[in-house]
């Protein structure tokens, strides 16, 4: 018995020695845990502030955005520095580059500021056309500004939160013409073709003789498209939009947005985008003198001019006299002009003036004195440019991209595809020589009048007409005659729409009166743009 008691008090520490060995395990477990934890707080935190940064950079292009539609002539033309806003501060607007800036601080809903989040922004420069060197933007009127490329206006927002900074470049954008395959302010004839009166109004207002232009079965429209109208007149089952791309159809009447033509019975439009009726409308600027004052002395022609594009130089013809021959003629006095280098057009812009008693007749027979400002365009380019005329562009031959450049074409009355098939008041013969435009990649814009085909309902029917780019006008131009299925004479349609348009423009393409800015484009820059200046708010 003395035996047994002395062998279970040898035994007594063991239960000690097992609490102990325990307890240091499982504060080993609660170092690991804190040592972990704290590990990740830092981690937390670190990508609070990352996003807080981000939060800041995206308040900064959403707070531009708001100051450019309220005021452009300071935040777009005036490059926004050295601006004061109302509540006395400076604006924290600078120019790229600028290594001391100004900061804004995040303010919540309710108007509290968040002092450890803020934003400045940076204008971006612009590339020279010609040298491509960075050019800041320089304050002046629209037409002078360089803070735009492309069309486009660009910004650096970045934010930052705790010493993170993170950057976003945002790219603007007014709505214009070349956001549409197709553009009209009225869907009726030009009263210059028809010799109706009353013409200038919408459908519900014009004069009976107003002649109604229809969209045959045979139309295809693939791409966005937009009318001042109230509607439009359709025959059949033409096609607006294409399949997976959401192109817009925007009417400014109510809806359907269309009408079956007369003798049609109803017609069935087949649409593959979204419809907008009613849509707010977009104004045609008067005229395009905004291009003659960028356009150099060396790069303005006055007269009847011809201008014949070979990939990256120009055959520039002058003084040419179409009413010799009732033809258009590309013939002496030509000079080869480049389109790359120190002589090339810095702007971007040709322009063709003129003077003299300038019309168009339905039936044309390219009669104008030869001091009028009309200009033939055809060719191949391989560089970005604008062709601006006081008074008629007339395309003579296909005009085709040979890469990524955009040409723009930009007429005071109307751009026209060329079409010698009539004399007089008869129907004649093709002159020899004459070959069918069937090709036209361009922006198209025809400021008071309309894009049409000349003599465009005589000889036989010339196939389709293929426009890859955009086509806006005053009045819609006629391209042809026939009914259905069938085209008689001129040319069925073909437009496709260049998606490069969304977010560029030929070299200083004119825009619609009063339009609105548009984010575009929103992308992250890594790393950010890390500037010198007032030490960042830490916690």
């Amino acid at each position: 018995m003395l035996k047994s008691l002395k062998r279970a008090r040898e035994d007594s520490g063991f239960t000690l020695v097992t609490v102990m060995v325990s307890m240091m395990i499982l504060g080993m477990f609660v170092v690991a845990a804190w040592a972990a934890v704290n590990q990740d707080t830092a981690f937390g935190r670190n990508d609070q502030d990352t996003k807080r940064a981000y939060e800041a950079a995206q308040a900064g292009v959403e707070w531009y955005a708001y100051q450019l539609a309220r005021s452009p002539d300071t935040f777009w033309q005036r490059c926004a520095t050295n601006v004061t806003l109302s509540n006395g501060s400076a604006a924290p607007v600078t120019l790229e580059g600028d290594r001391n800036p100004s900061w804004a601080t995040v303010t919540n809903a309710d108007g509290q500021a968040k002092t450890k989040e803020q934003w400045r922004i940076e204008i971006l420069n612009t590339k020279s056309v010609t040298t491509g060197a960075a050019v800041p933007c320089q304050t002046g009127t629209a037409a002078s500004t360089t803070a735009l490329q492309n069309g486009n206006l660009r910004i650096r927002a970045t934010g930052r939160a705790n010493g993170h900074y993170r950057s976003v470049i945002g790219t603007f954008r007014r709505q214009g013409f070349v956001d549409y395959i197709y553009f009209t302010k009225w869907e009726t004839q030009d009263p210059i073709i028809s010799g109706a009166a009353n013409c200038d109004n919408p459908r519900s207002r014009r004069g009976s003789a107003c002649v109604v232009i229809q969209f045959q079965n045979v139309d295809r429209i693939r791409g966005p498209m937009h009318t001042n109208d109230e509607s439009i007149v359709t025959c059949g089952s033409p096609t607006f939009g294409r399949v997976g791309k959401s192109d817009k159809f925007e009417v400014a009447g109510s809806s359907p947005g269309y009408i079956s033509a007369s003798g049609c019975g109803t017609s069935t439009p087949v649409f593959n985008g979204p419809k907008t009726t009613p849509a707010a409308t977009l104004d045609l600027p008067d005229g395009n003198t905004n291009l003659q004052t960028l356009a150099t002395p060396a790069w303005t022609f006055t007269g009847q001019t011809c201008l014949d594009f070979r990939n990256d130089v120009v055959d520039v013809y002058t003084s040419q006299t179409w009413s010799r021959t009732n033809q258009v003629t590309c013939s002496g006095n030509m000079v080869t002009k480049p389109l790359t280098g120190a002589q090339a057009p810095p702007n971007g812009v040709i322009y063709v003036t003129g003077s003299g008693a300038c019309g168009y007749s339905r039936n044309e027979n390219y009669d104008n004195p030869a001091t009028c400002a009309d200009v033939a365009v055809r060719g191949t380019y391989s560089q970005s440019i604008t062709i601006g005329s006081a008074n008629d562009i007339v395309i003579n031959g296909d005009i085709k991209k040979s890469g990524d450049e955009m040409m723009g074409l930009v007429a005071t009355n109307f751009v026209r595809v060329y079409h010698p098939a009539r004399s007089g008041t008869n129907c004649a013969n093709t002159p020899a020589g004459y070959a069918a435009v069937t090709q036209i990649d361009a922006a198209i814009l025809a400021l008071a009048h309309s894009f049409v085909v000349d003599n465009y309902d005589c000889g036989s029917a010339l196939g389709s007409l293929q426009v890859n780019g955009a086509i806006a006008q005053y009045y819609r131009g006629t391209v042809g005659t026939g009914s259905g299925t069938n085209i008689s004479t001129g040319y069925g349609k073909d437009y496709n729409y260049d998606d490069r348009l969304k977010y560029r423009s030929p070299p200083n393409f004119l825009d619609p009166v009063q339009t609105r800015w548009d984010v575009v484009r929103q992308t992250e820059q890594k790393p950010a743009q890390m500037t010198v200046g007032t030490p960042p708010p830490t916690s």
